[in-house]
């Protein structure tokens, strides 16, 4: 939107010049056909036999091209404001090229950059529930496995003399102890 304003503003600033540029044209042409009136009133008319008619005209000549020179010099004038206007407008809009370019180059890069670590995140993850997975696995085995090494060590208990008895459950304990080391070590 801003362009668009930018560009509305920079297209009627060339349109004023034209127009002023036309009207200097046409104020510089009146100003060489009065000096051309000047110089021929200058001289004495032969055709009208009459000086005075001829400095009348010189007269009026030198006026109108002085009022003609003035109005000349107030569009030049005007002219150079509206240049410098429109070279200020071309500066603004250069300017602000200048910052959508390096905002879309910086915009395309933190693209770039957000995509790989939302890759790198995801990655992540999936390997996060695949050890979570296995350690469930692991977990829920070495548990049934201690579970029913407890049944089997109760069962015989009951059948084992006192020191048979000790020896198992001492056993038991010491492959309990183990099967708990290895899940933790992992």
């Amino acid at each position: 939107a801003g362009y668009s304003q930018v560009d509305h503003e920079l297209q009627a600033l060339l349109e004023e010049e034209g127009r002023l540029q036309r009207i200097l044209q046409e104020q510089q042409q009146r100003i060489h056909e009065g000096e051309l009136r000047l110089q021929r009133a200058s001289e004495p008319d032969p055709q009208m036999g009459s000086y005075t008619e001829s400095l009348k005209d010189s007269v009026l000549a030198e006026h109108k091209t002085r009022a003609t020179e003035s109005a000349a010099e107030e569009v030049r004038k005007k002219l150079e404001e509206v240049q410098l206007a429109l070279q200020h407008q071309e500066e603004i809009r250069r300017r602000q090229e200048g910052r959508l370019q390096s905002l879309q180059l910086r915009a395309s890069k933190l693209t770039h950059e957000n995509d790989s670590l939302r890759h790198e995140v995801a990655a992540a993850e999936a390997r996060l529930d695949h050890a979570h997975e296995e350690h469930v696995h692991v977990s829920s085995a070495l548990r049934s496995g201690v579970g029913s090494l407890v049944e089997t060590s109760r069962n015989t208990e009951t059948d084992l003399t006192d020191v048979e008895l000790e020896a198992s459950r001492l056993d038991a304990e010491v492959r309990w102890y183990r099967l708990r080391r290895g899940e933790e070590l992992r």
